[in-house]
């Protein structure tokens, strides 16, 4: 079996930095022969806030005919609360975590933010 494991594709409708690499990618996928695709994280740019981030970047995946297995990142639910996450350099030992995490949660993708 040959899997492909892609990541961090930070796609978006909205900030469009990265979605130029999805035209060679998906060329490639294609033309591996591959069995599966697993992306490991971050679909989206800001898909924990937006949905429309979340119907972009499905959009795209949806035009690969390989199966394809998506593991959400933080860019895609936000962060779990509670969860040890890394400080801004040069920022003493959680001073900021108050402030960092007040506007994480986590939902299904797709699910409504209202």
């Amino acid at each position: 079996m040959k899997i492909i494991q892609i990541t961090d594709t930070h796609f978006s409708p909205g900030k469009p930095h990265f979605n130029g690499n999805w035209a060679p990618l998906l060329s490639w996928i294609e033309a591996t022969g591959a069995d599966l695709i697993v992306h490991t994280g971050d679909l989206t740019v800001d898909g924990a806030d937006k949905d429309v981030d979340i119907t972009f970047s499905m959009d795209l995946m949806r035009q690969v005919s390989i199966p394809m297995l998506i593991v959400p990142g933080n860019h895609d639910v936000g962060h779990l609360k509670g969860s040890d996450q890394p400080m801004p350099s040069g920022c003493p030992a959680g001073a900021a975590l108050p402030a960092m995490t007040a506007g994480w949660r986590m939902r299904p993708a797709g699910a409504s933010s209202d």
